[in-house]
């Protein structure tokens, strides 16, 4: 009778052990599956971050054409300096600032980008 509750009290002793070897197993493959998911979730947002900073947003075409009739507009001293087609909404923007309030500072940005050249 005495080895019977022996018995009783070395098995769970076992089985925790067992047990508890199988849960770090479990432990470190979630573990690492949750370091993948999180290295996957961090490229994106990066991937994301870098879509919004750069604003490389293209034009529409009547955009385009509204770009061009503002250069046009600044004919007399500067010219485009890249392809039309290159030009983002930021660069639209700007030009517009300078066409509604005579923002000169959005020229001299326009000018460091290489969008336009002072003739």
């Amino acid at each position: 009778m005495i080895k019977k509750i022996i018995d009783i009290f070395k098995k769970p002793t076992l089985k925790v052990v067992e047990n508890n070897s199988a849960k770090d197993l479990e432990k470190e493959e979630i573990l690492s599956k949750i370091q993948a998911l999180e290295e996957k979730h961090q490229e994106l947002i990066n991937a994301q971050n870098k879509q919004l900073s750069d604003e490389d947003y293209t034009l529409t075409e009547k955009q385009r054409i509204f770009a061009l009739s503002l250069v046009e507009k600044l004919n007399r001293n500067y010219i485009l300096g890249i392809d039309s087609s290159k030009l983002t909404v930021k660069d639209l923007n700007r030009l517009v600032a300078y066409s509604k309030y005579r923002n000169k500072g959005a020229l001299i940005n326009l000018e460091k980008k290489g969008v336009l050249i002072r003739k």
